[in-house]
């Protein structure tokens, strides 16, 4: 008897609960990002740069994320990218080194 009782209030919590309107008013777009604020260590000038040849993107250039999961003999792994077209996924080289 507990149980079911436990099992109607759960149903109707969800049932009201599942009632409630966005205030899509109060959602910021996807464009409207914090300013992020520049790390002096990421430049790609000075002593403390690692990139060569690179180029500096442009705000927003690329503003696509790619998650890869990467299967290893100890276990799995993931690695960041960025899409830079409709073909190709630019990551840092040691995801792909034993690939």
């Amino acid at each position: 008897m507990k149980l079911v009782l436990a099992l109607v209030v759960c149903f109707f919590g969800s049932v009201i609960a599942s009632t409630d309107k966005v205030d899509w008013t109060n959602v910021p777009p996807l464009d409207v990002d914090p300013k992020i604020p520049y790390h002096p260590r990421m430049s790609l000038d000075g002593p403390t740069g690692r990139i060569t040849n690179g180029q500096v993107a442009a705000q927003k250039q690329f503003p696509y994320q790619v998650g890869l999961r990467l299967y290893v003999p100890t276990g799995a792994a993931w690695c960041g990218g960025s899409l830079i077209s409709d073909r190709w996924v630019l990551t840092a080289a040691h995801c792909t080194d034993t690939l």
